[in-house]
């Protein structure tokens, strides 16, 4: 339900030869970039511009020159390579988690970005391998729960959106309190909160009635 499948692609910049390998993923890490609008610039450690979910998974999946050497297993020798990470299998789940906690050597912060989310048809089939014999399948999600961290470093609360999965009534849940959300609860949330999010890939019969 919840594994999929990464393919990790690293090219050579000398002969261009490409090594892949294969790895299994539980849940995504996807770093905040520093704004919307320029996804080349560095990831800023406490930027407060705005961005949207899919900024987070394109700088995930963007590739990326190595900073260390890679011995290519053609020329035999190191050169310089690039490497990008794509999903060769998407799970049923998708669990995606937002790196809000920065810890340097000298410092720890809490990245207070807004990120906007979509509650339905997440699609991350820009995301998929060139390769990938799955290419056929959904690629879109809806949205079923988020678990929200309130506060700093110093402390802070915990409490989560969760979806009914018959009467899909949304839900805020803190502690023992349980309250209704209005409309598609966390749709209009845009706060800093959000922290890890979890999605439920569509059924075929629905993404037909949404075509």
């Amino acid at each position: 339900m919840f594994g999929g499948q990464l393919q990790s692609t690293v090219e050579c910049q000398t002969c261009h030869y490409k090594s892949v390998t294969f790895e299994t993923f539980w849940d995504l890490s996807l770093p905040i970039p520093t704004s919307s609008s320029d996804l080349r610039s560095s990831v800023s450690r406490m930027s407060k511009q705005p961005c949207r979910l899919h900024d987070c998974l394109t700088e995930y999946s963007k590739e990326e020159m190595l900073e260390e050497p890679y011995k290519c297993e053609k020329c035999k020798k190191p050169n310089k390579a690039t490497k990008r990470i794509t999903i060769f299998r998407s799970p049923e789940i998708l669990v995606l988690h937002l790196k809000r906690f920065s810890y340097t050597m000298y410092s720890r912060d809490k990245i207070e970005t807004c990120v906007a989310f979509p509650v339905r048809n997440l699609s991350i089939e820009f995301m998929l391998s060139d390769i990938s014999p799955f290419k056929d399948d959904a690629q879109s999600y809806d949205l079923f729960a988020t678990s929200n961290h309130m506060g700093g470093l110093g402390g802070g609360h915990y409490i989560a959106y969760t979806k009914n999965i018959d009467t899909e009534a949304w839900y805020q849940m803190n502690d023992s309190k349980v309250s209704p959300m209005p409309g598609d609860g966390p749709g209009a949330n845009l706060g800093s909160s959000t922290y890890v999010l979890f999605y439920q890939k569509q059924r075929a019969s629905k993404r037909e009635s949404i075509d």
